[in-house]
């Protein structure tokens, strides 16, 4: 099976999820933190309407090699989605996780991409979610993910180039 993205050369989806599932198996079994962090481009119809789909290709893969260049050795970055980066972040608690998403948010934001003949503007939207050890559990990688593209759309809602972090709802 296929494991690596065409467009970025980084993982895949199905690689992801199951990098993943490995993470959060030896997360706990150590108990140590885990943590992912779902970065979505923000008005990605805007940039295909503008510079078309190749110009929406080019700027996937600068914004992706910029997270990945921001990243550590042991993370795993990979494209989720079609404008979404995945990264799993080993022993790294919520805030912790949040604080790296806060950086990458502000390195897009930034950066002037190029893109074909011009070079754009672009930011991103971030959801955190972690697994901590002391924490309430998490029942498998899926929703370790769930939780992240829920907190994802809560930044989308609050305006978009922002990060937001999972958060239990309220009993």
């Amino acid at each position: 099976a296929q494991t690596r993205d065409s467009l970025t050369g980084l993982p895949n989806r199905r690689e992801l999820l199951e990098r993943l599932a490995q993470e959060l198996s030896f997360a706990r079994r150590h108990a140590v933190p885990l943590a992912v962090v779902l970065a979505d481009i923000d008005d990605m119809q805007k940039v295909i309407d503008t510079d078309g789909h190749h110009g929406a290709s080019l700027l996937v893969c600068a914004v992706t090699e910029l997270i990945r260049e921001g990243s550590r050795y042991e993370d795993v970055v990979g494209r989720y989605g079609e404008d979404e980066v995945l990264v799993v972040l080993r022993a790294t608690t919520s805030i912790a996780a949040a604080s790296y998403a806060e950086r990458m948010v502000a390195k897009v934001r930034e950066r002037a991409f190029d893109v074909g003949d011009v070079a754009i503007r672009a930011t991103v939207s971030v959801g955190v979610a972690a697994y901590e050890p002391d924490g309430e559990d998490v029942d498998g990688s899926l929703p370790l993910v769930e939780r992240a593209e829920t907190a994802l759309q809560r930044a989308k809602q609050a305006g978009k180039n922002c990060v937001a972090a999972w958060q239990p709802a309220k009993s």
